[in-house]
């Protein structure tokens, strides 16, 4: 899973096709993960790896902005990228739709 996501957020492959694309490819794969691995105790392995989405899309985003390095968090919290680009949000090991 975490190679599909490094696949998906590369910041140069997808530059210009859009978010709601990648958005739309990242969304089965974190919640079929998550629904196959719900029955266990794995909300460590969820939040890490909402984490790393997270940042390689947050990346994606400031590369195609122009603003390169890791940049600072408050330029693309977590909030805009579940609301605006509906990014599934499966931290807590439940799957959360947080735009609704």
């Amino acid at each position: 899973v975490w190679d599909k996501i490094r696949w998906y957020t590369d910041k140069r492959r997808y530059q210009n096709l859009p978010v709601e694309w990648i958005v739309e490819k990242l969304n089965p794969i974190l919640l079929g993960w998550t629904n196959y691995y719900a029955h266990t105790n794995s909300h460590r392995i969820f939040r890490k790896l909402q984490a790393y989405t997270n940042s390689r899309l947050r990346k994606a985003l400031r590369y195609r902005r122009k603003k390169e390095g890791v940049g600072r968090y408050r330029d693309l919290p977590n909030h805009i990228l579940y609301k605006r680009y509906e990014l599934a949000c499966i931290g807590m090991g439940r799957i959360e739709y947080c735009w609704s």
